[in-house]
């Protein structure tokens, strides 16, 4: 199942049926279920299955709450079997771990190996080069490995420099480097919050002052360091190079009139967008350079005309025939695949994901359609639940009505979001309580943090890990 997460989703329900059979095999049945029961932690967290239990009682779609419950059914099983067995031994436990980052680890090489073209499928996205798995998946995994390997080369083998903790080392680096090629903003994200808290952590655990002096300094060139760099990206992606609008030229070179829309603010690299546009012009030069039809859709999904004028903004350019004209061949396929802004080609892959983030909150915010936007889309989702959950405040609409309650709301919203991207809360805390209402959401986060509770809230280090990862995915 270790080695399943990062590669097949097949093979983990093969793998949990076989851990069942072999569960059920090993006999002395009666006795793992008192075992079970006896287990407090093993009994809150099979609440959170028994919530969706409950929650078929009041709902109207039956046939797609027993497919929910169906999925969740692992929710119950899995604290069952392993808490009515016998734990498994350091060394063992130890390597289960390795056996998942070897896992995410493949998984990482098999997306390399779409990365460099070597499959024959067209990357649009970077994101796309994960192909089993979705890439913020794939980044909370590669995230989570990090933190097993820190631990492994810290804890296991503090002193001793060998050959595998060599390796650990390369493979920590590697997945480092692997997170900033996906442009994982989530996994990077989590990546930098878990280790804040890590730190923290550590310093108020330390006894030595030195070494807790040492830590407080860490953590504050850390935070301090990270936050130069942000205000830096944000700063420079809020310039805007001053243009007089009250002396635009109204005819290009070619002599076509330019539109000029000088109540739009939006920019791109400070250079204003609805400015200096021929859309005939761009339209015949475009046409001349590439065989994407100018009025169709690029390699993302988006609309070509826009994803060209965007570019050539960028570039400082003008949107018209000269301006089209001056883009190279690799420019030219760069907006053929979706892509909208030059740094997004040469900038640092963080700072141009993070540059993507601002321009989709910036197009937001001036009424652009978040479809397809991972970002701003979101906020979409989450204004639908929490609609919903003003309704339902209680106990919430049950597990089976989910879907025609999202459905229901988008229309009233009058959400601008396509049919295809009107989906559900991608919240798992906004997601419980829509179903369940506050009650169960109360439930859930009581079967998060109960672990804590039940060990006098010190858990070890790859549970605090753990556990933060959990929040952070549930929230996505």
């Amino acid at each position: 199942m270790a080695l399943s997460l990062p590669l097949s989703k097949f093979m983990m329900t093969v793998s949990q049926f076989l851990m069942a059979l072999g569960w059920f095999m090993e006999g002395n049945i009666i006795q793992k279920f008192r075992r079970f029961l006896n287990n407090k932690p093993a009994l809150v967290l099979c609440s959170v299955f028994v919530l969706h239990l409950i929650g078929l009682l009041y709902t109207s779609d039956f046939h797609y709450g027993l497919n929910d419950l169906r999925i969740k059914v692992p929710l119950l099983v899995l604290p069952i079997m392993f808490s009515s067995t016998d734990p498994l031994s350091a060394v063992r436990f130890r390597q289960v771990l390795l056996v998942f980052i070897f896992g995410v680890f493949a998984s990482t090489m098999v997306s390399m190996y779409h990365y460099f073209g070597f499959s024959g499928i067209k990357i649009n996205d970077i994101r796309d080069i994960s192909r089993i798995i979705s890439h913020i998946r794939l980044g909370l995994m590669v995230c989570f490995s990090i933190f097993i390997l820190a631990y492994f080369i810290t804890v296991n083998f503090p002193k001793v420099l060998n050959f595998r903790k060599v390796a650990y080392i390369l493979l920590l680096l590697w997945f480092l480097i692997f997170l900033v090629i996906l442009e994982s903003a989530t996994g990077i994200i989590i990546c930098f919050t878990v280790s804040i808290i890590i730190i923290v952590r550590q310093t108020l655990k330390q006894g030595n002052r030195l070494l807790r002096y040492a830590y407080g300094f860490l953590l504050l060139a850390v935070l301090l360091s990270s936050t130069v760099y942000l205000y830096s990206v944000i700063k420079d992606y809020y310039k805007v190079i001053p243009v007089d609008l009250k002396h635009l030229e109204t005819v290009s070179p070619r002599g076509s009139r330019y539109a000029h829309d000088t109540l739009n603010t939006m920019t791109e690299n400070g250079n204003r967008i609805f400015i200096y546009l021929s859309y005939e012009e761009l339209k015949k030069e475009w046409q001349k350079r590439s065989n994407v039809d100018f009025e169709g859709t690029d390699g993302k999904g988006d609309f070509l005309k826009f994803t060209l004028i965007r570019f050539l903004t960028s570039k400082g350019y003008r949107k018209d025939a000269d301006g089209v004209a001056q883009l190279s061949a690799e420019e030219v396929k760069a907006v053929e695949s979706g892509i909208s802004n030059v740094k997004y080609i040469n900038s640092f892959p963080i700072t141009a994901r993070f540059y993507e983030i601002l321009w989709e909150f910036d197009s937001y915010v001036h009424g652009g359609n978040p479809s397809g936007h991972s970002a701003t889309q979101r906020l979409e989702y989450w204004k639908a639940a929490i609609g919903i959950i003003k309704k339902h405040p209680v106990i919430g609409i049950g597990t089976g009505d989910v879907n025609t309650a999202f459905k229901d709301r988008y229309a009233e919203m009058h959400s601008p979001l396509y049919l295809n991207w009107q989906l559900r809360a991608h919240n798992q805390f906004l997601s419980i309580a829509v179903a369940f209402g506050i009650c169960g959401l109360f439930v859930f986060l009581f079967s998060l943090y109960y672990p804590f509770v039940a060990k006098k809230f010190k858990p070890g280090f790859l549970y605090t890990v753990f556990f933060h990862h959990c929040i952070h995915v549930y929230a996505q």
